[in-house]
Order: structure tokens, then C-alpha cells, then sequence
């Protein structure tokens, strides 16, 4: 059976087959399911309306398995869909989950309800909005209306909620999130700190000079990494009013500061089940 699953999703395929791969998300086999994602994916474009479907299925496993399969083929179909299983599903896995793969699909529409799931009451579905809004905001899409939003998770109780919301903010660059972000400065998590720095960096605002030059005082060595790195860009916007090249001097550290935080982020809420389901991957 497994050897079968992802040769079904090589080549031709038909509304059988993809019945097929479906009911093999529902398998009692973790890595039958996983298979079955894989095919899945292959199919692309012709799988998208069986996976939505499959977002209403009675079986959580089901449901998250189908999420998976539409964050990785990206289709925009998708959204509307998702959102309602971010808003209306009642596993908190399940929800997160849609949020993740939300964010990876290229469309603006997301952004309400992603904000909205910020006030979600568990704090994984909290941590999965605030990432895909990073994802959303790092790919340039506009997302201008998380704005406030996220100046108000950088309050939440979570500190990879804060983190990711700081990190976003960076990626939206409104100025009005500057102080909100100075504040975030002294956070007593040092990731926030961290991540709160860069973001100032990225702003071009004179305004978080001295936080910064403070913050290169900061008991943790990444933070102190981050406000060099980001008094630096903003050194050059001030000297050159070059916003571009700014850009590309706090480009590659910057740059892969947010991958991490996307990625540990993803892997946190994936590793930290709170319904106990054997998801496909």
C-alpha cells in the first residue's frame, strides 16, 4: 500500500484516485497518511476541491492532513475555506494548523482572519497567526491591516506570539508601530528584544537610534548582534536617505532571522499537540 500511494500521484490522474488518496489521509497508519499527503501534493491543481472538501471532515487527523496538502500546493481556492476552519473548527490543532498553511498562500484575504485568531484562546493558533502573518508580510504581500492588531500581540502573554508579531511589524514597516516597538526593547524575553531590534532597524526611523545604541548593552549576545546590525541600517538611511541600500546592508542577517523564527515557530506549534492527533507528517 505505501509503495502505491505516491505512484498514484505521479502522471494522469482522476476523480477515483484522488477519492482513494483522500480516504488514505484517514488511515490508521501515520505513515500511510504521510504518503498519502505526498501524492497528494504531486497531483497539484486537480486535488485542490477533494482537499477542501476534506476541511469538514468529522476526523481532526483528516482535516489536518488536508491542510498540509493545501499549504504546499498554494492555491488561492483555498482561503476562504481556510479561514473558516481558523475561525469556526473546534480543535485548536486544527486551527493552527489552517493558519500555517494560510500563510503561505499568496493572498491578501487571509489577513482579517488572521488577525482575528490573534485573540484566539489557545496559544498555538495565536503563534500560527502571527507566523503566517510573517510569511504573508516577508513575500510583500499587503497586509496593512494587521497593523494594530499586531502592535497589540506584541502584548500577548506568549513570547513567540511577541516575537513573531514584532518580526512582522518589521516586514509592514508603518511607522506608527515605532514606539510600540521600543517598548518591545526592554521585553522580558530576550527573543522579543532580538527580534524587536531588527524590525527598528528595518523602519528608517530616527526614533529608535538610542533605544538601539541602549540595547547594545543588553545581557544577551544575539539581541546585542541584532542592534548593531540595526543601528547600522539605520546609520546608512540617515547619511544616504537610501532606503534600498539600507535594506541590503541588514539584509542577509535580517533576512535569516525571520527564516528561523518562521521555522522554529512552525515546528513548535507542529511538535506541541495539544489533542494528542497523529498528524500526516
Amino acid at each position: 500500500m505505501l509503495s502505491a500511494l505516491p505512484a498514484l500521484g505521479q502522471g494522469q490522474t482522476n476523480a477515483n484516485v484522488i477519492d482513494a488518496l483522500i480516504q488514505s489521509l484517514n488511515d490508521n497508519n501515520a505513515s500511510v497518511r504521510e504518503a498519502a499527503v505526498s501524492a497528494i501534493e504531486k497531483i497539484g491543481g486537480p486535488a485542490v476541491e477533494p482537499l477542501i472538501k476534506a476541511l469538514n471532515d468529522s476526523n481532526s487527523s483528516v482535516r489536518v492532513g488536508a491542510e498540509l496538502a493545501l499549504e504546499k500546493i498554494r492555491d488561492p481556492v483555498a482561503v476562504g475555506s481556510l479561514s473558516k476552519i481558523l475561525r469556526d473548527d473546534k480543535d485548536p490543532y486544527v486551527r493552527a494548523n489552517a493558519a500555517l498553511a494560510l500563510g503561505m498562500i499568496d493572498d491578501s484575504k487571509s489577513t482579517v482572519p488572521l488577525t482575528q485568531a490573534l485573540q484566539d484562546r489557545d496559544v498555538n493558533v495565536r503563534r500560527g497567526s502571527a507566523v503566517a502573518l510573517v510569511e504573508l508580510s516577508s513575500r510583500g504581500m499587503k497586509v496593512d491591516q494587521a497593523v494594530d492588531p499586531l502592535i497589540l500581540a506584541l502584548n500577548d502573554t506568549d513570547g513567540t506570539v511577541r516575537a513573531n508579531a514584532a518580526t512582522a511589524l518589521g516586514n509592514i514597516k508603518d511607522k506608527k508601530e515605532v514606539d510600540a516597538l521600543i517598548i518591545s526593547l526592554k521585553d522580558s524575553d530576550w527573543a522579543v528584544r532580538r527580534y524587536a531590534a531588527y524590525a527598528l532597524g528595518s523602519m528608517g526611523d530616527s526614533r529608535a537610534l538610542g533605544p538601539l545604541t541602549q540595547a547594545l548593552k543588553d545581557e544577551n549576545s544575539s539581541v546585542r548582534e541584532a542592534a548593531v546590525i540595526a543601528s547600522g541600517a539605520l546609520e546608512i538611511q540617515q547619511k544616504q536617505q537610501d532606503a534600498q541600500q539600507a535594506k541590503a546592508s541588514q539584509g542577509p542577517a535580517s533576512s535569516k532571522a525571520i527564516q528561523d523564527i518562521c521555522s522554529c515557530t512552525t515546528n513548535l506549534i507542529r511538535n506541541n499537540n495539544p489533542s494528542g492527533l497523529r498528524a500526516p507528517f
